[in-house]
């Protein structure tokens, strides 16, 4: 947690993106990645968490939104798999259109083989990967969440 903190504090992203706390799959390691971005999320704005930062330059940071990556109940009923956790499609805040990296974001979904089951790896090449869908869940902005075609909307 410690590490992620001070590499908010250095870097101070205006937006972070992790995965819903119980993963696309209930991975283990989907739901620790989770677990420690969103807590790093709250403390890096937090001046009592790791002082130590502060006696070395780094002040608190609050970054301006947290969102997760989900998938859709209706894609995933559309692909005809189970193994997904989905969210409901009114819950869905951005969507973006990633058609343009389609294939390498497919290729790299086949090449986790130790993250991905087989299942998995072969519905890579099987569905258009032309969308990815996010969840608005924190926002330190003024506005109401709404829907959304940019992760950095509101913050210009």
């Amino acid at each position: 947690e410690e590490r992620l903190v001070r590499l908010i504090r250095e870097v101070r992203p205006h937006v972070i993106i992790t995965f819903a706390p119980e993963g696309l799959t209930s991975n283990a390691d989907n739901q620790i990645i989770s677990r420690a971005a969103i807590v790093a999320f709250r403390d890096a704005d937090d001046p009592t968490k790791f002082t130590h930062h502060l006696r070395e330059g780094l002040g608190a940071y609050a970054v301006q939104k947290l969102y997760y990556c989900v998938l859709p109940h209706s894609i995933v009923a559309r692909w005809h798999v189970t193994g997904w956790n989905t969210v409901s499609d009114e819950q869905i805040t951005t969507t973006l259109d990633v058609s343009a990296q389609s294939e390498v974001m497919k290729n790299a979904l086949y090449c986790q083989r130790s993250q991905a089951p087989a299942v998995i790896r072969g519905l890579a090449y099987q569905v258009e990967w032309d969308t990815e869908y996010y969840v608005l869940v924190e926002s330190r902005l003024r506005r109401k969440a709404r829907r959304e075609k940019d992760l950095f909307a509101g913050l210009r």
